[in-house]
């Protein structure tokens, strides 16, 4: 505040380990139930000058563009995955199918609804720009400080692909 900013977190503070060993069914229902709660909360809490979106749950983002859309707050998306192209690539979710469709146009409005989209990298980037005209950058993952103090930078870590560049894994909520 001392600076002029003030942030508030309404995010969900709850593990997803209790609700991964009792299957996909409970897990969709978590979910469910999270975006409720956090929707609940966008239209209760002080209007913000912005919000910035993260992915977790999946399609948070189309919970966030709908509370935008009454509230009339700026919205920002930091995406950390593409729903639901994630889901389908770890076989979560079928291809083409009625819901991944019908989750595709919710995905593309909510980008559309965004004043700024930041990406991973590149080839998020590219595939964000094939779904949105919205204006999107980049900020790459950050390593953990115990990381970089082991390994100095992680430019300086080694890699095993036989084009020298560097592979990111992001281990999310789905995977």
């Amino acid at each position: 505040r001392a600076a002029g900013h003030q942030v508030d977190y309404l995010g969900e503070t709850k593990s997803y380990a209790s609700r991964e060993k009792h299957g996909l069914a409970s897990r969709a229902m978590g979910d469910l139930k999270t975006h409720a709660g956090l929707f609940w909360k966008l239209l209760r809490c002080q209007k913000p000058d912005f919000v910035v979106a993260l992915s977790s749950p999946p399609c948070l983002l189309v919970t966030v563009a709908m509370a935008a859309k009454f509230r009339q707050f700026r919205l920002i998306h930091w995406a950390m995955d593409v729903y639901p192209a994630v889901a389908v690539a770890v076989d979560q979710l079928l291809p083409d199918s009625p819901l991944e469709r019908f989750l595709n146009r919710r995905m593309d409005e909510a980008y559309d609804r965004c004043e700024l989209i930041v990406a991973l990298d590149e080839s998020m980037k590219s595939e964000l720009k094939e779904r949105t005209e919205t204006e999107i950058t980049i900020s790459t993952p950050w390593a953990p400080t115990q990381l970089t103090q082991y390994a100095g930078t992680i430019e300086a870590l080694p890699t095993s692909s036989e084009d020298g560049i560097k592979k990111w894994l992001y281990s999310g909520n789905l995977g």
